[in-house]
């Protein structure tokens, strides 16, 4: 069985096509931080730190991507030693 496209059943494919969502939600969730905050800023009036928070989004985004690869390696694993069941 080839792997054409995420849709397949193919657990190696499925972990190479969930990285880039990843990553994506990642940058779109540090951007909707900062204009949040520029948002409650201009409506409030109130001081706010715009600050990205770099350092919690890369250790986040790290985490999420190590955790979700261990996840799928184990159960391609498991199911690659499975005998075919028709």
């Amino acid at each position: 069985m080839s792997a054409r496209y995420c849709g397949e059943r193919c657990s190696a494919r499925a972990a190479c096509c969930s990285a880039p969502a990843v990553s994506i939600g990642a940058a779109f969730g540090v951007y909707g931080q900062l204009l949040i905050s520029h948002a409650l800023a201009t409506v409030t009036g109130f001081p706010i730190v715009f600050s990205a928070g770099a350092l919690v989004a890369i250790s986040s985004f790290a985490f999420v991507s190590v955790v979700s690869l261990a996840i799928v390696g184990l159960l391609g694993y498991r199911a690659a030693g499975v005998p075919p069941n028709v």
